[in-house]
């Protein structure tokens, strides 16, 4: 159910080198060239197609529209050897499923280089839920720099997890085998060369779809429904740093995160014998997230549990005993959904409608691997939350079956 969507810059092979230059293997399987003679570059680039999954989600054309790329390169030792952002000058083709165009760049030939693209830089005509502008990039200097540059939500999404706009995309150019190391030749008069790499670019963002379904425990039970109400996001950085890093995020005293203002499920189902509400789905977009647990769980289970207190205990609430605190084993500030609603059925004769509100954890987790809380960049979570119960609810997410018991209700039986 986790799908990656990639937007790909393609650099063919490597065309006409200057006679002078000399070829020699080196580490990564490049060719050791002149260094600092005229290169003029031509790159490729297209976006693979994705399908678009519900109403919700931002409309294809702007998950892949590219209408700028800001273009690094850094020498063997990570100083800053060529930067251009290209506008109007990289003839762009931007349809509803892929857009292509060509970059046409004039530099000079290197040796273990690093080549770096920005999408989608803020402009006077261009925008993305990140305020990062030609000037903040034109201020780096080396490729530390832009690997620790830590880029916030603008003002006008500090507190969104919906995208109206454009994404930001940033990736490394790699070779066949994935190495970011690459090799400029040198060209002669008006004949470009090519690269034998891809600059690959992602989108800073993760999209996350959760899809709400009534499945009964009991096969006694009849028409059993559950009825969504609200749902909410907890815990979302308004912060990411520009470039994925090998493992984290940025993370710190400086970073902040929010909670999404509580929603109603954007469509809902209906059994089509009973009419009864079955469940519902909704979308949302937000920065990756991968804390680190306060300690391990043993279990898939334990994962949204909570510390207890007896202090204010409401004396109201037959038989409650103590109160949550905060989580016992997700990070403080590891991201969750909460989704309240209705779960209604007869029992026998009996009738029992409970007031339940669900917690559960992002993260692409399973009984073997239950520490698992991250929300990565680029790619696309679908969670399936099937309801079995007022106490029994099952997560999956990509091939996963996970037991979910985190809940809390009143129940009422009649």
């Amino acid at each position: 159910m986790m799908r990656r969507f990639y937007l790909l810059i393609y650099m063919a092979a490597i065309a006409g080198l200057l006679s002078s230059c000399v070829k020699e293997e080196l580490e990564y399987g490049c060719t050791k060239v002149e260094e600092g003679l005229p290169a003029h570059v031509v790159l490729n680039y297209k976006v693979q197609r994705r399908d678009v999954v519900t109403r919700a989600a931002q409309a294809s054309r702007y998950e892949y529209r590219v209408e700028n790329i800001y273009v690094f390169i850094f020498d063997g030792v990570g100083q800053l050897h060529y930067n251009h952002l290209f506008t109007n000058d990289f003839n762009p083709n931007n349809g509803e499923e892929a857009a292509n165009g060509t970059l046409q760049l004039e530099t000079q030939s290197l040796n273990n280089a690093t080549i770096v693209g920005i999408a989608n830089v803020t402009t006077a005509t261009t925008s993305t839920a990140y305020a990062v502008t030609k000037d903040d990039l034109d201020a780096i200097g080396t490729l530390d720099d832009l690997q620790a540059y830590v880029m916030k939500l603008s003002d006008n999404d500090k507190t969104s997890i919906g995208r109206s706009a454009l994404f930001m995309m940033t990736g490394y150019a790699k070779d066949g085998d994935g190495n970011t190391v690459v090799t400029i030749p040198g060209t002669e008069g008006n004949t470009p060369a090519t690269l034998d790499c891809t600059l690959e670019l992602e989108r800073t963002d993760a999209k996350v779809t959760f899809n709400v379904v009534s499945e009964q425990r009991e096969a006694s039970w009849t028409n059993f429904s559950f009825t969504p109400k609200l749902w909410s996001i907890h815990e979302v950085p308004q912060q990411t740093l520009l470039l994925p890093a090998e493992t984290g995020d940025a993370d710190g005293e400086d970073c902040t995160y929010f909670d999404s203002t509580p929603l109603q499920f954007e469509e809902l189902t209906e059994d089509e014998t009973t009419n009864l509400t079955t469940g519902g789905s909704f979308v949302f977009y937000m920065p990756e997230n991968r804390k680190t647990p306060k300690k391990q769980a043993e279990n898939y289970a334990q994962r949204d549990d909570s510390n207890t207190t007896t202090e204010g205990v409401d004396s109201g609430k037959e038989g409650q005993e103590y109160v949550n605190t905060d989580f016992a084993y997700a990070n403080d500030h590891s991201t969750y959904a909460v989704l309240t609603g209705t779960v209604s059925y007869m029992d026998g004769t009996r009738a029992v409608n409970a007031e339940v509100r669900y917690i559960i954890h992002l993260g692409n987790a399973s009984d073997a691997n239950p520490n698992d809380y991250d929300t990565k960049r680029n790619v696309h979570y679908t969670y399936t939350v099937r309801v079995r119960g007022v106490n029994d609810i099952v997560v999956e997410v990509e091939d996963g079956n996970e037991v979910r018991p985190g809940h809390e209700g009143d129940v009422v039986y009649s």
